[in-house]
């Protein structure tokens, strides 16, 4: 499975990094892009994980899409991506404050979608989350996100 991450900063840096270090995901399979070039840089020689060349690349290759953007932008992003994302994608929403049917409204379309709302102990490996499927992702889906 191919996982992308559309914004790196400290919660999707961590989620990336619990990850490889849980041996969850292999770091080949991760995909990253982020407005910080920097930040990409660092996760990439940290995690020896993949730097994608855009939202919309990223999107386009992700079975499991990490929204972890400010509410700010994460409309222009899904403008970005629409297009992009596989119809079987799983699409996991980090950005706070967005409800799953704003964010299913921004992609035209029925997409499989998991809002999560992790809390900040997740910084370090400690944390929990809110975990709520959409009508369109099935026990399955659920499943694999609550897995990462």
């Amino acid at each position: 499975m191919k996982i992308g991450f559309i914004g790196a900063g400290n919660m999707g840096g961590a989620i990336i990094g619990g990850m490889v270090s849980d041996g969850i995901a292999e770091a080949s399979d991760i995909i990253v892009t982020d407005l910080c070039k920097t930040r990409v840089n660092e996760l990439v020689r940290q995690y020896n994980i993949k730097q994608g060349l855009s939202n919309a690349a990223v999107a386009a290759a992700a079975d499991m899409l990490f929204l972890c953007v400010k509410p700010n932008v994460v409309y222009t992003v899904i403008d970005e991506i629409k297009d992009s994302v596989k119809d079987d994608a799983i699409i996991v929403s980090i950005v706070a404050g967005q409800s799953i049917k704003r964010l299913e409204s921004g992609f035209g379309r029925r997409v499989k979608l998991v809002r999560v709302m992790p809390n900040t102990p997740a910084l370090v490996g400690a944390g929990m989350a809110a975990v709520v499927p959409n009508t369109y992702a099935d026990s399955a889906d659920t499943e694999k996100v609550l897995e990462i």
